[in-house]
């Protein structure tokens, strides 16, 4: 489908307009990795603390 509107806006020289389902409820690795960065950065109580916030959110959401 991609491949298609790539190819006719090409070939057309006009911009294609494509319609996409995204997936929101997946994590993207840029979020990810910036999730695992910011961790790294806190001692161990903060840590502790922020992960706690984030599992009763889950549960509680």
């Amino acid at each position: 489908m991609i491949r298609d509107a790539l190819a006719c806006a090409s070939r057309e020289r006009r911009p294609v307009l494509v319609d996409v389902v995204v997936d929101y409820s997946k994590h993207t690795r840029f979020t990810q990795g910036i999730v695992k960065t910011n961790l790294e950065r806190f001692d161990f109580g903060t840590k502790a603390r922020l992960v706690g916030r984030a599992l009763w959110r889950r549960l509680s959401g």
